[in-house]
């Protein structure tokens, strides 16, 4: 793992299913929502997966979005996508 804690993985395309994006922390660049995106959300931006033993969480934050954040877990099963407003980071 490199010393900032997450690999950058590069531009996903749009094709390829979020919930296959489960074996290690990373960050990846978005450039259209592929299957299993959150439903509605503006089609670029950052997604953070962090992964750690037992827990898989994504994060999107769209561009030019500001105050806006997705939120989703897999424990045993995928959470649904929970959608932050009024987010001052």
């Amino acid at each position: 793992m490199p010393k900032n804690g997450f690999y950058s993985r590069g531009t996903l395309s749009k094709s390829l299913d979020w919930n296959k994006l489960t074996n290690e922390s990373a960050i990846y660049k978005i450039n259209g929502l592929g299957p299993n995106a959150p439903s509605g959300a503006y089609m670029y931006g950052v997604l953070l997966v962090f992964h750690v033993p037992n827990v898989l969480v994504q994060m999107y934050i769209p561009h030019k979005r500001p105050g806006i954040i997705y939120t989703r877990a897999l424990y045993d099963s995928w959470v649904s996508w929970t959608k932050y407003e009024g987010v001052s980071v």
